[in-house]
């Protein structure tokens, strides 16, 4: 029962207290790619945002480090990030990627310790079978481990892979949302796939389902088709003035 209330309550924190719709900015990316522009003094980005967002998605170290500036009345809550990839490396990356590679980095105990609202990982769509095999593997244990400590889980779905093609993204998006639903994920996350697929999305969802988009035009005909919420990527932070446009979307979500 406790951890059943805990888990809620945590899950309450993340969504505006109004709408019930979530907001979260993620500034993460620099954990697998290094610097993201816009997130040099990722303080200074943190304290612009964090009254217009419900939760900003943080690597382990910047979450001890920015845990004074997050939570309490009217601020965004931290999320953690808990595990890292190098599959975002391109071929024109510094130190490209060989082989795909997906790793813990902290737990669902750590998560508590550093005041995080919930853990963030990634569902990995698109490699080969023992990578997927590996990717399912980890997010279920994931799962297990803090349904029994009461701390939500976002399965954040990234279709990267060398076997996603422009003809099967879309596909992917229901694929991925029916796996981690199965798993058990509080919160799924995914790229908007277009308006037919979403729309087909959220007749069998029974999850809050969040779409990583930038795209107002997007979000809005996603929250009208019952999106929960939105995941502002790390581009967001690239524009002049990420403020106003993250205050034009927080208009549109809550």
């Amino acid at each position: 029962m406790a951890v059943s209330t805990g888990k809620e309550y945590r899950l309450a924190e993340l969504r505006d207290p109004t709408s019930g719709r979530m907001l979260l900015a993620d500034t993460s990316a620099a954990a697998s790619v290094g610097a993201v522009r816009g997130l040099e003094d990722l303080r200074k980005a943190a304290e612009e945002i964090r009254e217009k967002v419900t939760g900003i998605i943080l690597n382990p170290g910047q979450c001890e480090r920015q845990a004074g500036l997050l939570g309490g009345r009217g601020n965004a809550v931290s999320l953690v990030r808990v595990d890292w990839t190098n599959v975002f490396r391109g071929a024109d990356f510094a130190v490209p990627m060989e082989t795909p590679s997906h790793i813990k980095l902290a737990s669902g105990e750590d998560v508590l310790e550093m005041g995080g609202c919930a853990a963030v990982a990634f569902f990995l769509l698109g490699f080969d079978d023992d990578f997927e095999a590996q990717n399912i593997v980890f997010m279920t244990d994931l799962l297990r481990e803090c349904a029994r400590i009461g701390v939500p889980v976002v399965a954040d779905v990234r279709p990267v892979g060398p076997k996603i093609t422009e003809a099967n993204f879309k596909e992917s998006a229901p694929l991925a949302v029916s796996f981690m639903q199965e798993g058990g994920a509080d919160v799924i996350a995914i790229p908007y796939p277009g308006d037919d697929v979403f729309r087909l999305i959220m007749e069998f969802a029974t999850v809050p389902i969040l779409v990583r988009e930038t795209s107002p035009q997007a979000i809005e005909t996603a929250i009208k088709l019952g999106a929960s919420g939105v995941v502002l990527p790390e581009e967001i932070f690239a524009i002049t003035n990420f403020a106003d446009e993250i205050d034009t979307i927080m208009k549109l979500v809550i």
